[in-house]
């Protein structure tokens, strides 16, 4: 990958979303993920930046991979992954376009998988035919997975890496938006966030109990508003790397959107819940 590879990508992307945006009578959802999409890939160049200072990192979610190197990767010995890793947030929601005007939503159990759309638009549009065939292979290999529920137990570790590193670029982007919402919403996007939850005041006990076995919570556990603040403060269980981790703690994230939670008891439950995220974060960062 190199800069000027990079660059007509990113006319690509530009042009692509730029088009639905025009044509889009809702228009605000769709600047919304243009607008993630860009810092998503601020976030994984700043990410895969830091890491490849480390002589070698162990994978939080992964901790047999001891010593991980990464100096057998044709992307580092290309001296630019970090460029690579750009391209993949560039187009890893691409399919989010086409989803939301076809299907008047970003849910995808009510409409269709927005990562399996993504590849399905990058296919249909040549997208990546100005990359080599390997980096075609590392980029559709990280999008189709990067909203997965577990990553897929394969043997190319380069993939594996890039894999990880795109779900938790996408994260740490998702939770800027979605704190922003929750403390100042805004009308003609909030719905789409808030992926049209209402608040009860509660929250489900299965939410509570995956946070208490230090799992994220599942999209089934979510019934109402509360439950997908809950997953979404749960994803950091899902965090692949220290330095995502670092970065959750000086942001304040979590502590922000347990801020957010508007369930009228507070049970012991509840309390330890949020007592074994906030000691994840302070034991991994």
């Amino acid at each position: 990958m190199t800069p000027e590879t990079l660059k007509i990508l990113e006319h690509k992307f530009l042009d692509y979303a730029d088009r639905y945006i025009s044509e889009s009578p809702n228009l605000s959802p769709l600047v919304l993920k243009k607008d993630h999409t860009i810092r998503v890939c601020d976030e994984i160049e700043s990410l895969v930046k830091d890491i490849m200072q480390d002589a070698s990192f162990s994978y939080l979610a992964d901790p047999s991979e001891q010593n991980f190197s990464l100096s057998n990767f044709s992307s580092v010995n290309s001296q630019r992954p970090d460029l690579l890793a750009r391209a993949m947030a560039l187009f890893h929601d691409i399919g989010r376009f086409r989803q939301f005007q076809t299907y008047k939503t970003f849910l995808d159990h009510k409409s269709a998988n927005h990562a399996g759309l993504s590849i399905i638009e990058i296919d249909a549009h040549n997208m990546l035919s100005i990359c080599s065939e390997r980096e075609r292979e590392l980029i559709k290999g990280a999008i189709a997975v990067h909203n997965a529920a577990v990553i897929p137990q394969i043997e190319d570790k380069e993939l594996i890496f890039f894999m990880r590193l795109l779900r938790d670029a996408d994260k740490l982007d998702i939770w800027r938006v979605v704190i922003d919402n929750y403390l100042s919403p805004d009308p003609e996007s909030k719905d789409a966030i808030n992926l049209g939850l209402q608040d009860y005041g509660k929250c489900s006990s299965e939410a509570l109990q995956s946070i208490l076995n230090h799992t994220y919570v599942k999209i089934n556990s979510v019934k109402e508003l509360n439950d997908l603040k809950l997953m979404q403060i749960s994803w950091v269980f899902d965090l692949n790397f220290s330095h995502s981790i670092r970065r959750v703690k000086e942001r304040g994230y979590a502590d922000q959107l347990i801020s957010t939670l508007s369930i009228q008891k507070k049970s012991d439950e509840l309390n330890n819940a949020l007592k074994c995220v906030h000691e994840y974060i302070k034991k991994n960062s």
